[in-house]
């Protein structure tokens, strides 16, 4: 654009400096540099005619002139204006020639001066020759694959063959091939293996013996095969056993190799083999280059198989063999990792197991149905937290002394267990229903009961309990500076001796369910007992008790203690405050006495005390100090005469107290008794004489009946508003002895 700028002002001052006549014009040539090279003068209204001026342009044709708008200028044209004039020109055709040297004939191209033309287009062919590109000598030495026509002549390109390449193809032993191309007559590095497990011999042609030549390729394709020999390792066992393994030569090519993995021999598992006699590397694979190999035995814990713990570093431990007794101790550690679960020995017939402070849990069924399991022994330092459910269930586990780390112990834990107490650290937070049956008591050392506590079978509970003690058989729990017992471990015990105290502290009572179901037949105490209570069902339905001697320090006999035994005779101790229901009921003894020591303290004779203890004979005395006489207290008794001593305090007598006492002939109640409660003396059919004091205000329905002959003598003038109409039956005569 500037060029045509500068011409312009070139060709104003050219034709601003000359004078011509007003009909004449000025038409100028320009060369192709923009120069002038002619100039001529027309008159008006000429014509062109011949124009003789013309312009050479490289690799191009002169054809003519033209308006710098492109219009053409030809002979006819009429000069009415200035004009300045340009060359104008066609650009020349070449011809791009391909020697081919043999190969296919390639037809030459036509390109026009400056046109640009891609040689990558036209590959010709040659047998037996890869074409190998296009070169603008004949001595090939220079490449080319694009071409521009700047040169005023033809151009001939010359084609480059190279002899075609074959394959190679390598065949593995593993089974494996892969190709590569070669060219004949020129040497191929072949393929080296450098194994650890096997010799590499060679590459060979199919059948051959000879190994392939690499040095001349041949001129064809070629198959090699990979042949190799196994080496052999030589292993040699020390068993750190009481038994020898044969040593062995071994082939990766073997189908197995026989490491007597898992074997059980004299009640421990075979677990692992290691590179070292310190057992610190473990053998997991052959390693190349080492055929000579020692390995050392790893065994599992006696009577342990274990297994490492998901995502923790830790082994749990189960049971090895089920049929190993006696005692287990099972260690801290395996493999210098704690082992912190036991599990899977249920069914075992091991005796005694000992668990190490390393176990914070005792699986599900862990140790039960285990027909042996007498005791379990915890670390003092115990970490174990939790008693999973059906622990020991069904054992013939009495005591357990639980660590104090102790936090969860699951439902059923100790069920269907001789267990009859369960002492529980402070520290268990949860506790599900740890019996099956009600004859468990469960003794807390908290005050309180855990916020996740379970009691489904009503089991009885006791707090503040400091801890459960064993000395030889008898099991006793500590409450401050004195204890309880809670039982012996000998169940066929026949004789039972408390003593005054042990471990230094005194002995108090006697636990709940203590000696249920026991084979006992006689207790004493020491002398100098400090025993002030036997609790509920302490020595309930041991079916074979005949006698016991109580303690002058008892004060309290609780519910069902001595409930179907067979005591001979009983003895109250003057201490004694309250006897509860069903204490002594349903005795078996054909003879049996009973008696209350003088000065007795008793105020209450419970419910049904004495139900169906039958066999009470003769005469029993009723002590001053009993203000009530139960429910049922003597029902179905064969007491034969009731005394009240002297100075009775005796307010109500309860419903069906004396019901059924069939052999009760008389009775002569006290001065200050109130109430006789519905059925008291009813159904018994021998009682032919009842005095009623003055002080009576209630009788209720059936008090008395079903007794022919019978004579109430009620020292009223006549019955009172609390009486009811019915309270007598026709068999009987009552009589006002102040109407």
């Amino acid at each position: 654009m500037k060029k045509m700028l500068w011409m312009f002002v070139l060709l104003f001052m050219l034709f601003g400096c000359i004078e011509k006549p007003q009909n004449e014009f000025v038409v100028s040539f320009m060369n192709t540099h923009h120069q002038v090279i002619e100039q001529k003068t027309y008159p008006r209204g000429a014509l062109f005619g011949v124009i003789e001026e013309t312009d050479t342009l490289k690799g191009h044709t002169f054809v003519g002139w033209q308006t710098v708008s492109g219009r053409r200028i030809n002979e006819n044209d009429v000069i009415i204006e200035d004009l300045v004039l340009y060359a104008a020109f066609e650009k020349n055709t070449y011809q791009v020639i391909f020697d081919v040297d043999g190969g296919t004939e390639i037809e030459p191209v036509s390109l026009k001066f400056e046109e640009t033309y891609h040689l990558y287009f036209k590959e010709a062919e040659k047998e037996g020759f890869n074409f190998c590109g296009w070169y603008l000598d004949e001595t090939l030495t220079v490449p080319i694959n694009s071409l521009i026509m700047l040169e005023e002549e033809d151009v001939t390109v010359y084609a480059k063959w190279c002899l075609a390449p074959h394959t190679l193809t390598y065949h593995t032993a593993d089974g494996l091939a892969y190709e590569f191309s070669f060219i004949p007559g020129n040497p191929h590095q072949p393929w080296q293996f450098n194994y650890s497990n096997f010799i590499f011999l060679g590459w060979f042609e199919e059948d051959s013996e000879i190994p392939f030549d690499f040095s001349v390729m041949p001129d064809r394709d070629v198959d090699v095969y990979e042949r190799r020999e196994e080496r052999a390792f030589h292993i040699t066992f020390v068993s750190n056993h009481s038994i020898d393994f044969d040593p062995i030569d071994f082939k990766l090519s073997d189908m197995y190799l026989d490491l007597h993995l898992e074997m059980i021999h004299e009640h421990q598992q075979l677990m692992a083999w290691y590179l070292d006699e310190a057992l610190t590397k473990p053998f997991e694979h052959f390693t190349g280059g080492v055929f000579e190999l020692t390995l050392y035995a790893q065994w599992s814990p006696y009577g342990l198989k274990v297994h490492k713990m998901y995502e923790e570093d830790a082994y749990m431990a189960f049971a090895l063999d089920l049929n190993l007794e006696g005692e287990l101790i099972i260690p801290e550690t395996f493999r210098g990792m704690p082992i912190r679960e036991v599990s899977g020995f249920n069914d075992s017939r091991l005796s005694r197991i000992v668990i190490p402070k390393t176990i914070r849990k005792i699986g599900t069924s862990g140790f039960g149905f285990m027909p042996n399991l007498v005791e379990v022994i915890f670390a003092e330092d115990s970490e174990l937290e939790e008693i999973e459910r059906f622990a020991f269930y069904r054992t013939p586990l009495q005591y357990i002394k639980l660590p104090n780390s102790l936090e969860k112990i699951g439902s059923k834990a100790f069920g269907e267990t001789p267990m009859k107490s369960l002492w529980v650290p402070k520290s268990v937070q949860s506790i599900k229903d740890p019996f099956t049956s009600y004859f468990g008591s469960l003794y807390f050392e908290a005050d309180e009961l855990p916020l996740f506590y379970e009691n489904q079978m009503n089991s009885l509970t006791f707090f503040g309990y400091e801890e459960i003690m064993k000395d030889e058989d008898m099991i006793y729990v500590r409450d401050g500076e004195s204890l309880w017992l809670l039982g012996h471990l000998n169940q066929a015990l026949e004789s039972l001796h408390v003593e005054k105290s042990a471990f230094g502290y005194p002995i108090v009572g006697i636990g709940a369910n203590a000696f249920i179901r026991s084979d006992l037949r006689s207790v004493t105490f020491d002398v100098l007992s400090e025993v002030k209570q036997i609790n509920k069902s302490a020595f309930s339905e041991s079916y074979q008790l005949q006698s016991i001697a109580f303690p002058e320090s008892l004060e309290l006999i609780g519910e069902r203690a001595f409930y179907m035994t067979k005591l001979s005779a009983i003895h109250i101790p003057a201490n004694v405050v309250l006897m509860e229901k069903l204490a002594f009921a349903y005795i078996w003894q054909q003879e049996m006495t009973l008696s209350f020591a003088a000065e007795s303290k008793l105020k209450t004779i419970s419910d049904q005390v004495f139900l169906g203890t039958k066999n009470i004979l003769g005469t029993v005395m009723i002590p001053r100090s009993v203000e009530t006489i139960g429910a049922s207290a003597f029902e179905s008794t064969n007491i034969s005469t009731i005394i009240f001593e002297e100075g009775s305090l005796l307010k109500e007598i309860g419903a069906r107290a004396f019901r059924s006492a069939t052999v009760l002939s008389e009775v002569i109640l006290p001065f200050g008794l109130e109430k006789i409660g519905t059925e008291a003396f009813y159904f018994c059919n021998k009682l032919t004489y009842v005095y009623i004091p003055s002080s009576i205000q209630v009788i209720e329905t059936k008090a008395f009946g079903v007794s022919p002959n019978q004579i109430i003598e009620i020292d009223l003038a006549g019955p009172m508003p609390g009486f009811q109409a019915n309270f007598y039956d026709w068999y009987t005569t009552v009589v006002y002895l102040k109407d």
